[in-house]
């Protein structure tokens, strides 16, 4: 793997709310080659069938989680106060 950065810090702090939130994981799958292909191949999904859109719409909070949940790392906020901030 890469050296970790702002971005997978977000990421892994993000999983973990929306795990405490939905009480599941935002990728799904039985062996961890099924959880990479799932995050390769599928646009996020929490565990109610909830898309990412759809979440990101329920208020900042929700959208935050979305935002440092993104695929690619480039895609996720530059900073924790970038993310607070987003937040009012």
């Amino acid at each position: 793997g890469e050296t970790p950065t702002v971005a997978s810090d977000l990421f892994a702090l993000a999983a973990t709310l929306l795990h405490a939130i939905t009480g599941a994981a935002p990728r799904s799958g039985a062996l961890l080659a099924a959880v990479l292909a799932n995050a390769a191949e599928r646009p996020l999904l929490d565990p109610g069938g909830i898309t990412a859109t759809e979440l990101a719409a329920r208020g900042p909070a929700h959208a935050a989680i979305v935002r440092c949940l993104a695929h690619l790392p480039t895609e996720r906020p530059a900073s924790a106060r970038e993310v607070l901030a987003s937040l009012g």
